[in-house]
């Protein structure tokens, strides 16, 4: 595990510059600033033109990708980095290859700054950092192509590499775009990447902070994105594990009790779903603070499917209706099948979860021996011979595979009809 920076390198501030070819001077700069980075009461300065070198010092960091155009103030990074061990000769080729870049014209690849890169590796003592060319990204095929060199990036990261991401300089666009990036990084890697920290040198307003700068974390975003990916899979899946886990910190048994639920909807223990003591611990949500009460309303309305005051044959059936809509069609057929009999058996039975009295109802049903079911029977006799299938991975014709996709809200339709004619 390393503590990993991905930096951008921006163009720097035009100078006066003379048109002698003997004139050796860098024609743009980063100017010196101090950057303050806060960690809770304590803060620390750190006086750079590079606020990457700031990063590194304060947070350790162990390697370094750096992105950038052809235009980017690569040569001035390897003065910085390189030190008194640097090549004038290359210093001064790569200034004039950078000068004569535009966006159109890129007159050096990656390969020509493969001694920066060594100059990077040398200051951290440690291999393995990486400068890339990336393009304006003015169109979809140059964001495509940005979108490969970062994937490049994502491919030298190691097994619990913590990101380090720093949007301070570089085009707003691209900055948006790196973010985006290491968030896809950070959510599709099988390796276990996380964004440690997001961070941004707020150099606009230096005159108003007594000439510093102060980093601005802006890990928060990285936690919105979060709460927006974990409550898209408690509402389309019923899967709190994520939610659960960013309530941990502030609501530990309310996040156990989501998480409880997520494994009763996932193993379709339909009578262990509804829980008065859960419902009671969701009531705290109410008191969640912070980014996480953004999420309050939606997690709210994702857990009312799961746990209302609906009668349990009802509760069942749309529970199914939601497996449905979820393309969740074993989970749902296996459910609609017990809907249907628990709605056979009400007022029939005392226990309604007896498996040994709720078959005993069907049989009866099936043998006639109690009135009209209002087409229920026909309908249980047509979803448990799907559920049958599912059950036992048994399979099916190809028709039979088409008809319960096919049919699977249309037999909810009925089954929601014939509970309401039994109703009265």
């Amino acid at each position: 595990m390393a503590r990993v920076l991905v930096t951008a390198l921006g163009t720097g501030r035009l100078i006066s510059k003379s048109h002698d070819p003997a004139d050796a001077r860098p024609s743009r700069k980063y100017d010196s600033a101090t950057y303050v980075i806060k960690d809770g009461e304590s803060s620390a300065e750190y006086t750079t033109t590079f606020i990457a070198e700031a990063l590194i010092k304060h947070f350790a960091i162990e390697r370094v990708y750096v992105v950038g155009t052809a235009k980017s103030m690569w040569e001035e990074l390897y003065d910085t980095f390189s030190g008194d061990d640097r090549d004038d000769d290359y210093y001064l080729e790569l200034g004039r290859m950078i000068d004569d870049s535009r966006y159109d014209h890129y007159p050096y690849d990656r390969g020509y700054l493969k001694k920066v890169e060594a100059a990077l590796d040398k200051k951290l003592g440690c291999v393995g950092s990486g400068c890339y060319l990336i393009q304006y990204g003015l169109d979809r095929e140059e964001l495509l192509s940005n979108f490969t060199i970062l994937m490049q990036i994502g491919e030298q990261l190691q097994p619990g590499d913590e990101l380090y991401v720093d949007i301070t300089h570089s085009f707003r666009s691209l900055s948006i775009f790196q973010y985006m990036m290491t968030s896809f990084i950070e959510n599709l890697s099988d390796r276990d990447i996380k964004i440690a920290k997001i961070l941004y040198g707020m150099l606009d307003i230096v005159r108003e902070m007594g000439g510093k700068a102060p980093v601005v974390d802006l890990t928060l975003i990285n936690e919105l994105n979060h709460w927006i990916k974990g409550i898209y899979e408690l509402e389309q899946y019923g899967n709190g594990y994520l939610v659960a886990d960013l309530l941990k910190e502030q609501k530990s048994e309310l996040a156990a009790s989501i998480e409880d639920l997520s494994d009763r909807i996932n193993m379709n223990f339909l009578k262990d779903i509804r829980n008065e003591h859960r419902r009671k611990l969701w009531k705290g949500l109410k008191n969640v603070d912070g980014p996480d009460s953004v999420a309050v309303s939606a997690i709210e309305r994702s857990l009312k499917k799961f746990n209302n005051d609906q009668p349990e044959a009802y509760f069942q059936l749309n529970l199914t209706l939601w497996f449905f809509e979820q393309k969740r069609y074993a989970a749902g057929y296996i459910t609609l099948t017990e809907a249907i009999i628990t709605k056979l058996c009400e007022g029939k039975i005392i226990n309604i979860n007896s498996w040994k009295e709720r078959q005993k109802i069907v049989k009866a049903f099936i043998n006639k021996e109690y009135d009209d079911s209002y087409g229920l029977v026909e309908l249980y006799k047509k979803v448990n011979q799907i559920r049958r299938l599912v059950a036992h991975s048994q399979g099916g014709s190809e028709d039979q595979y088409r008809s319960a996709v096919a049919n699977c809200i249309k037999y909810c339709d009925q089954a929601k009809r014939a509970f309401q004619q039994m109703d009265g």
